[in-house]
């Protein structure tokens, strides 16, 4: 019996350094990924703070990460840190939200309503190997498949804008409600 007792505590000594591991190691990737960028990101480092700022949210490889407005910045950054089983989700504002900005100019609404197809495909310059999965939505246009999905939903930079509209267009208010049903129940808002 004392064997096993010895057994146990050595398992589970261990199994409290796992977690460390797991998180140094994620710590180091993250390192390589933003040592890897093109030397303009890393001038904005010093700035925008992306190491810190994707571990506050609790972004870490293998998680499904929504990124509001994306680009050549975090998205370039989150794509190669995803790695092979996560997924990057691209999120721009809704028709509704452009339907006020653009005060119902058909044109300008019809290329918006093509910006999923455009940022996957940009975004496959910047995957650095990985094989996370790639795609893009509106607010207001994420597929049912979508819900309880996401571990992390960004919204840096974001939130001003979709303020903006909120008394006459409610793109605020419509914008969260669209979180609220693809987060995971514990997910992140940051």
């Amino acid at each position: 019996m004392k064997a096993f007792f010895k057994a146990a505590a050595l398992a589970a000594a261990f199994a409290a350094l796992v977690p460390g591991v797991q998180a140094d190691d994620a710590s180091a990737k993250l390192d390589a990924v933003l040592a890897s960028q093109p030397e303009a990101t890393k001038a904005r480092y010093q700035y925008r703070h992306p190491k810190e700022t994707l571990q506050f949210f609790g972004v870490k490889p293998g998680m499904t990460v929504a990124d509001t407005l994306p680009g050549a910045y975090y998205s370039r950054i989150l794509l190669p840190y995803l790695g092979d089983e996560g997924a990057l989700v691209g999120v721009n504002y809704s028709v509704a939200h452009r339907s006020i900005d653009y005060k119902g100019d058909a044109d300008k609404l019809a290329q918006h309503q093509g910006w999923p197809a455009r940022f996957t495909t940009m975004a496959e310059d910047w995957r650095g190997g990985s094989k996370a999965a790639i795609s893009a939505h509106l607010f207001g246009d994420f597929p049912a498949s979508m819900d309880n999905t996401v571990d992390v939903f960004l919204m840096v930079r974001a939130t001003h804008h979709l303020n903006k509209h909120e008394e006459t267009g409610g793109t605020l208010s419509a914008a969260l409600a669209d979180i609220m049903r693809v987060l995971k129940p514990g997910g992140t808002l940051g």
